[in-house]
């Protein structure tokens, strides 16, 4: 409630100063309250109109979340515009714990266009029931990704040391985001820290946060720290054992940022989290190229 207050609060002062936008917001708000008061035979008439208002109005203009949604406005938007993407990285920041396998499962899933939806370092017996195949990382393989598939890869610090795919890190990045440029590939990278990942990674289509460590401003990337700031500032607002549902999304082609909720789908499970393993500890079966579908 007190963060519906404070958004009632900052449409207000904005529409006392002339903003046309805030205005509209508070009205779509207010005259279903107000017709329920003085007349309650017109609550259902009141009810459509809104409605209609709402199928019709930019996402920013609906109606504000209630409480227990601490969806951003324009969260639908960008969350339409993330479904649509047909290529690039998408980088998820966040604590252990915080749900970032979670989230790239979530958004893989809902990539209907994915021909694979591949997962590294984590055991086969765990996406049993899931659509995700295994993978294991090395860059001959990589460079043989299928065209519109979707690759997940957790704690991404992890791989993009590896020596069997360039130099550095910083080249094993911008190969990928060639990759995935030229053969319409989508790659899903989640880190605990920005620090822990080559700079190259984070010109990504979009960079979602979770909630994160308690030195983190010690340990995110200087240059990211006013980033990493908005995203936990807008988390305080959010009760803590609610933060895990959500994403603090940044994205400047989709002309976004605020919290969106993450929608599970129902095949995930913590056992692929929990069973990731090191590249070292992982040994996946043949690797077998299948034909495009």
């Amino acid at each position: 409630m007190a963060n519906m207050l404070v958004r009632l609060t900052r449409d207000a002062l904005a529409a006392r100063a002339g903003d046309q936008d805030a205005m509209l917001r508070l009205a779509r708000g207010g005259i279903p309250l107000l017709a329920r008061q003085l007349h309650p035979s017109l609550g259902p008439i009141a009810d459509v109109a809104a409605g209609v208002y709402d199928y019709l109005a930019r996402d920013d203009l609906k109606a504000p979340p209630v409480d227990g949604n601490y969806t951003t406005p324009g969260a639908g938007r960008f969350t339409r515009w993330l479904l649509g993407l047909k290529d690039g990285i998408v980088v998820v920041v966040g604590a252990p714990g915080q749900g970032k396998t979670a989230t790239l499962c979530a958004i893989a899933d809902r990539w209907p266009t994915a021909s694979h939806r591949y997962i590294v370092g984590v055991d086969p017996s765990s996406l049993s029931g899931t659509p995700l195949e295994p993978f294991q990382w090395n860059g001959a393989r990589i460079r043989r990704l299928p065209p519109r598939s979707v690759l997940l890869v957790p704690d991404s610090g992890l791989y993009l040391e590896a020596r069997d795919f360039s130099q550095s890190a910083e080249q094993a990045v911008r190969e990928l985001a060639a990759i995935a440029r030229h053969r319409q590939v989508r790659i899903l990278l989640d880190v605990q820290y920005s620090s822990m990942l080559a700079k190259s990674a984070f010109l990504c289509k979009a960079l979602l946060y979770k909630s994160l460590g308690p030195a983190w401003e010690v340990i995110e990337r200087q240059e990211m720290r006013g980033m990493a700031k908005l995203s936990q500032e807008a988390f305080a607002e959010v009760p803590a054992d609610e933060r895990i549902r959500y994403v603090y999304a940044i994205s400047q082609e989709a002309d976004f940022k605020g919290l969106v909720r993450v929608r599970l789908p129902d095949w995930y499970s913590d056992d692929i989290s929990e069973s990731h393993a090191a590249p070292e500890e992982w040994v996946e079966g043949d690797y077998e190229e299948r034909a495009d579908a």
